[in-house]
């Protein structure tokens, strides 16, 4: 199954990036796989933003959601993409 690279916006205000497969039926869950929580973050008076885990805890690489815990999903800006598969896969891209 292909999975694309992904921006969520979550009702619980998460912005997470992550592979998923985008041909989800309606009302089906949905498998996130390596999701990242992106986080402003401010250095030397400038704001940009950093990757963390969604969920800091577990040992697991995905998650599973109910379709209804997303208000919108988007495609990522093309270096957001790069950045987070360099840091899911450890390779520089």
């Amino acid at each position: 199954m292909a999975r694309d690279v992904v921006i969520l916006k979550l009702v619980t205000g998460d912005e997470i990036v992550c592979r998923m497969d985008v041909t989800f039926e309606k009302g089906d869950d949905i498998y996130l796989d390596m999701p990242l929580q992106i986080q402003t973050v401010q250095e030397g008076g400038k704001v940009g933003f950093g990757m963390m885990p969604w969920i800091m805890a577990a040992e697991d690489q995905g998650f599973t959601i109910s379709e209804n815990a997303i208000i919108t999903m988007g495609t990522p800006k093309h270096g957001l993409e790069s950045q987070y598969l360099s840091a899911v896969t450890g390779l520089a891209l």
